[in-house]
């Protein structure tokens, strides 16, 4: 894991887990599950009322990341995170590695879009294309993610397609921001 961010949502109470998951496993992997271990700033563990999960693909090749959140529900602070992953080896219908050019990313009131030049794969896609727009501090860790889609036909006659992704930033002040494409 890289990037791993703990912080309480704005407005809810409850807290946000973010950060991303790196594949160095040598081989496709499909992601199962995203847990971990969280404790409070004396060192006992703290156990959530409950919890959800989120990332934007199933199946990870190998070297590649992608950002996920958990959500935390109950404790109103944790000071330190231990994360787990659990995989299994992977299909290969996902591609990835799909070519992306000029990079953008603008503030919104509440939120931070990022948008580039999603290049028409070859051989073309049949169902999707997805981006994920990542938003970094300053000490490299994810404020939060955000997901954009557009069918494969939109690239059919095209060289290369607008694509972009916006999140909420808490207030945060976005030092970087990327943008990663994948698709079937």
């Amino acid at each position: 894991f890289e990037g791993v961010r703990v912080q309480p949502h704005p407005s809810e109470g409850w807290l946000l887990v973010y950060g991303e998951a790196v594949n160095e496993s040598g081989e496709l992997q499909s992601v199962l599950a995203i847990n971990g271990i969280f404790y409070d700033a004396g060192g006992q563990p703290v156990t959530p009322d409950d919890y959800d999960e989120y990332w934007p693909v199933e199946t990870l090749p190998d070297g590649e990341r992608m950002p996920f959140e958990l959500t935390l529900y109950g404790p109103s602070a944790v000071e330190r995170v231990e994360l787990q992953i659990e995989t299994e080896p992977g299909n290969a219908a996902l591609r990835s590695g799909l070519e992306i050019s000029e990079l953008e990313g603008r503030q919104n009131e509440d939120e931070y879009c990022v948008f580039g030049r999603v290049q028409a794969p070859d051989p073309p896609l049949s169902e999707y294309v997805m981006v994920t727009g990542v938003l970094y501090d300053e000490n490299d860790q994810v404020i939060n993610w955000g997901i954009g889609f557009q069918p494969a036909e939109k690239f059919e006659e095209q060289e290369s397609v607008q694509m972009g992704a916006c999140a909420e930033h808490y207030n945060n002040v976005v030092a970087r921001y990327g943008l990663r494409a994948w698709g079937e």
